[in-house]
């Protein structure tokens, strides 16, 4: 919740081929027991009202990573476009009561 009990949403953005850290899959990567993917949206979710993970169409595998109450799944079937692509998605699907969303 943010200020005056105003709530605070979430948006992960993990449409990406992952081209600018040399195509290698950073959402499947280990740390410890888990993954990138599942330690941010876990992070996110401690934090937040609600998280909105936009995901390239398809991307199944990331799904199993992240199954939570309170993640909702947005699917990118344009991520080859560009970064901005997930981001509007993203802040279009947060509901009219959000106060502010970290991103």
């Amino acid at each position: 919740m943010g200020r005056n009990g105003a709530p605070v949403y979430g948006v992960i953005l993990a449409a990406g081929s992952s081209t600018r850290f040399g195509g290698a899959d950073k959402l499947s990567a280990r740390i410890g027991d888990s993954t990138v993917l599942a330690l941010t949206t876990a992070a996110y979710v401690e934090g937040t009202k609600r998280t909105f993970v936009v995901l390239k169409a398809g991307d199944e595998s990331s799904v199993e990573q992240i199954r939570s109450p309170f993640v909702e799944l947005i699917w990118n079937s344009a991520s080859t476009e560009g970064q901005s692509v997930s981001l509007r998605l993203g802040v279009a699907a947060l509901p009219p009561d959000a106060a502010a969303a970290v991103i």
